[in-house]
């Protein structure tokens, strides 16, 4: 599995292992209209089993750029997992500090400010102090210089 068509799909290109590609917001708002970026795509995707788009308007909008002729559907971006779902990360969050019945939203991304991240940890910053049992954990890689700092 792939996420990013551009970004991961660079790495896809040529694998032998049937492999599914998650369509992200970049793919279609910045990758798509740049032509070498474009044409790497096109290249990662001709060798997907599958495409993964988080709506319907994502999923048009790549298509209209990209040719594919494989089954794409859409992945919704959020979805709950019941307690029973959880596995050793639950665990090891918990030894790390998260109380029992919290309710952690997480937010998978490269951390940059388009993303606005600092938006996010205010708001989930005044929920927590209301209700100890919200925690929000961001997953993902700093792609801007400053953005870890302001966080």
């Amino acid at each position: 599995v792939g996420l990013h068509a551009y970004r991961a799909g660079r790495l896809l290109i040529g694998c032998d292992v049937p492999y599914v590609i998650i369509l992200a917001g970049t793919d279609v708002n910045v990758n798509a209209k740049i032509a070498k970026e474009c044409a790497t795509m096109q290249e990662a995707v001709s060798g997907a089993v599958t495409l993964l788009a988080f709506s319907s308007e994502q999923q048009t909008a790549f298509l209209r750029s990209l040719s594919f002729s494989g089954p794409t559907d859409i992945m919704p971006q959020a979805v709950a997992l019941p307690s029973q779902t959880r596995t050793d990360i639950w665990r090891k969050l918990q030894s790390a500090g998260l109380p029992e019945g919290a309710n952690v939203f997480v937010l998978p991304c490269g951390v940059r400010e388009v993303k606005d991240p600092l938006f996010l940890v205010e708001a989930f910053g005044k929920w927590h102090s209301e209700d100890a049992r919200v925690w929000l954990l961001v997953i993902g890689p700093p792609l801007e210089k400053g953005i870890i700092d302001a966080l």
